[in-house]
């Protein structure tokens, strides 16, 4: 399996597990020049960024060690850009949902 399909893969698993606990879908692959956020989904009110990270297994400090300050700087950046286009007056917050060995976890407030 290639890097774009573990992805693909990664980014269904995440859906679906969002949406198990609550989480509306908003968008997926939301992109512009500058960026992509995976997946943008809302709970509660609060509207989420989210980053899907998958890894085959947890060696290297697993599939959240993956999300780099650059690529969370990118994120932050494209969710700004998002924010003032879609005039979203809300709450709003970062995670990053982590796949190893077929664990999801869902880490919130990753950007710091």
């Amino acid at each position: 399996m290639n890097s774009r399909a573990i992805g693909a893969s990664g980014e269904e698993q995440a859906v679906a597990h969002l949406k198990s606990l609550g989480y509306l879908i908003h968008n997926r692959n939301y992109r512009s020049r500058f960026a992509e956020i995976d997946i943008i989904a809302e709970r509660e009110g609060c509207l989420f960024f989210v980053e899907v990270k998958k890894q085959r297994d947890s060696s290297y400090g697993g599939a959240a060690a993956h999300v780099t300050r650059p690529k969370k700087r990118k994120i932050a950046r494209e969710a700004e850009r998002y924010l003032t286009q879609s005039g979203w007056k809300g709450l709003c917050g970062f995670l990053v949902v982590a796949i190893d060995d077929g664990k999801v976890e869902v880490i919130e407030d990753f950007i710091r």
